[in-house]
């Protein structure tokens, strides 16, 4: 561990912390713009050092008042209350060296842990002189960036003396002193910011949910900040996204034996539901997969969490030793099939026909108690894998729970009230009574089960890239509810390439939208006119969820009306187009005449210059379409369909006529036709 002396301003590296005393800081690190900005490295303290050194003796100053001022202001406040050495994670670490920054980082909360004291530096907060004034609501204090940082969740716990310094270095209170306060602001237990209880003596879920309101400049660091406060270690790799909290939990559930880890997201609590022994080796279907031919597909149908903001409804789970709640002690296996473990299974069975219940619940070891519910046991909710044909054994978490018609208000789409998903319908836990709880392990089946604890990798890169590539069919909406503005421009290239090929490209923006011209002028294309429509669709969806619409037409064919109640995954909408990669692109296949058929290709990406609104950069391609292009077509047009979605221009490539039945898919109803 390398420290700084408070006095000469040199660096000591010391194998133990433990047997020096030592001051840490906890900071945010600056932003662009703000005062500390940049963050002062270890690089940039050795080279005050090697100034210093390079001069003559009669020349040279104090390195303490030649460094950064918050870590001069840092080394001189610990000196002032006799500490010889310091640490800080901003220039007491060599991040150029990967090996000393992944040390470091599993080391970290140790190293606050065994400091005499933190020094906690507010550089939002101005002084104060009295603890009420820190109080009173809206104060400086209580809407420090600091309590919104990932990294200072550690910080906060780990040391046993804190003490908060405002922005000019004067101490506002201590951790001790200001427990109370801090438990409001953080909605962490005041025995545990006095050290009165430990944190192993909380539940995994209640430890994570202290994190829900704190953010990370890195993904990673979501996992990363939290590996002392769970007392396991792992590899730090950059560049591994949300795979690094998928990391963590493995690691807690090999080491902490604990199933409110599994007890995240929605719960249901209703206390209707009959629950059975299972009579056979297959998961009973719901009734949105037996009548509506539903197969519902979520992000929260796996074991683990992406994100500690899972956990945001768990603060009050409290684990119950395994013996007192279940048959026999829960093991578990990684499997390429998933986690394997044996759970007391039930099936459930409802009255209330309009009710769509979950297939199967496993009882799990854990609780809650509050005023308004008493005393309440949980159980997850289990639903067969579609690939596994209803197999006992092979299972998702979470089902769709509720009355059709709440459904319905849902995946009702040409309603400018509906709701997107069914996300607010899909529940992962189910509570139970403490005499539903004792009537059920009674009942339980004890079976092996296999759960995916992860979304597959295209899965999530899918979910990884949902922010990048949402705001390419979608235009950001303001505070005010309304969408902001935006500009299109064509690509250079493309206009490079439409030239090379005989076509010329005008453009022009008329009040609302933007027209895309495209003329052929030599050859076969001579005659050709495309023309490209932009703008921000009329439906409901683009007044509300600022959806963008893109049309393409041919010369004897008339761009569709935007203005025609449509779906929400209708061919004008962007959101209906392929998206990799930050990029969104769909092929129209078209024909300008009875002779000739032509393939355009356009791709949309978001610039990344810096502007008041969002700036879009179209990409267009033409060429003469061949067999592939048509393939491509029919079965995305036979995906469409399948969906319920419009298939636009694409319908011709089709028979003549297909016959509908109703069915939904994903969540929608809309008649289909049955494609063999």
């Amino acid at each position: 561990m390398r420290l700084i002396h408070t006095k000469t301003g040199r660096f000591h590296v010391f194998d133990d912390p433990r047997t020096i005393r030592y001051a840490t800081l906890s900071h945010v690190w600056a932003r662009e713009g703000e005062r500390f900005y940049p963050e002062p490295t270890l690089q940039d303290v050795l080279r005050i050092q090697a100034t210093q050194d390079a001069l003559p003796p009669s020349r040279r100053v104090s390195i303490i008042s030649l460094l950064p001022e918050k870590v001069r202001r840092f080394c001189q406040t610990a000196a002032r209350y006799h500490y010889e050495y310091a640490w800080g994670d901003s220039f007491c670490i060599d991040k150029t060296s990967s090996s000393e920054l992944s040390e470091a980082i599993n080391s970290m909360f140790d190293w606050y842990q065994y400091s005499d004291v933190c020094y906690v530096y507010l550089h939002d907060v101005p002084p104060a002189a009295t603890t009420a004034e820190l109080s009173r609501d809206g104060s400086f204090f209580r809407e420090s960036r600091w309590f919104k940082r990932g990294w200072t969740l550690q910080e906060l716990l780990a040391p046993t003396s804190v003490l908060f310094f405002s922005e000019e270095w004067s101490v506002l209170g201590s951790k001790h002193m200001l427990a109370p306060l801090i438990e409001k602001i953080t909605k962490i237990p005041q025995d545990v910011l006095t050290l009165e209880r430990s944190l192993e003596e909380f539940s995994v879920a209640c430890r994570m949910s202290w994190a829900v309101a704190r953010d990370t400049t890195r993904t990673e660091d979501e996992a990363y900040s939290l590996m002392g406060i769970f007392g396991v270690k792992i590899q730090t790799t950059y560049g591994e996204g949300r795979y690094a909290f998928i990391r963590l939990q493995e690691e807690i559930l090999k080491n902490v034996s604990d199933q409110t880890i599994f007890a995240w997201g929605l719960s249901h609590l209703d206390y209707q539901f009959t629950f059975e022994r299972p009579q056979d080796d297959c998961l009973p279907s719901d009734m949105l997969q037996t009548q509506f031919d539903v197969r519902i597909s979520s992000p929260y149908q796996y074991l683990f969490a992406s994100s500690p903001k899972d956990f945001r409804y768990s603060s009050d789970l409290v684990s119950i030793p395994w013996n007192e709640a279940l048959p026999e002690r829960p093991t578990y296996t990684n499997t390429s099939y998933g986690i394997r473990t044996r759970l007391p299974l039930l099936t459930v069975r409802v009255d209330d026909p309009q009710m769509n219940a979950p297939p199967c619940i496993a009882l799990l070891a854990c609780k809650a108690e509050d005023q308004a519910h008493g005393e309440r046991y949980l159980a997850i909710i289990l639903r067969a894998q579609h690939t596994r044909a209803r197999n006992l054994s092979d299972c998702f978490v979470g089902a769709a729970v509720g009355r059709l018609r709440d459904f319905m208000s849902s995946v009702d789409i040409v309603n400018s009230s509906m709701d997107l998903t069914l996300s607010h319908h899909y529940c992962r836990t189910i509570w139970l009574s403490k005499h539903q709880w004792e009537a059920c392990r009674e009942l339980g089946k004890l079976t092996d089960v296999y759960i995916p604890y992860r979304p597959p990798l295209a899965a999530y890169n899918v979910q990884r890239e949902a922010d990048l590539h949402s705001v390419l069919y979608s235009v950001p909406v303001k505070s005010n509810g309304k969408s902001d503005s935006f500009e299109l421009r064509p690509s250079k290239w493309s206009e490079d390439l439409l030239n090379l090929h005989g076509y010329v490209l005008t453009f022009y923006r008329n009040k609302d939208s933007y027209v895309i011209s495209i003329r052929g002028s030599a050859g076969a294309s001579a005659s050709e006119l495309i023309s490209i429509g932009v703008r921000r669709c009329d439906c409901h969806l683009g007044d509300r969820e600022g959806f963008l619409s893109i049309t393409v037409s041919d010369g004897r064919r008339a761009p569709s009306a935007s203005s025609i109640p449509h779906k929400i995954n209708d061919d004008s909408h962007v959101r209906s187009w392929s998206f990799k990669n930050g990029t969104a692109s769909q092929d129209f296949l078209l024909r300008p005449n009875e002779a000739r058929r032509i393939t355009v290709r356009l791709s949309l990406t978001k610039s990344t210059e810096s502007r008041q609104w969002t700036v879009y950069i179209l990409g267009i391609e033409i060429w003469e379409t061949h067999q592939g292009d048509v393939e491509r077509a029919r079965k995305r047009v036979r995906t469409m369909l399948l969906q319920g979605r419009g298939a636009g221009d694409l319908n011709r490539l089709l028979p003549e006529s297909l016959p509908t039945t109703p069915t939904i898919h994903e969540g929608r109803m809309f008649p289909t036709p049955p494609v063999s």
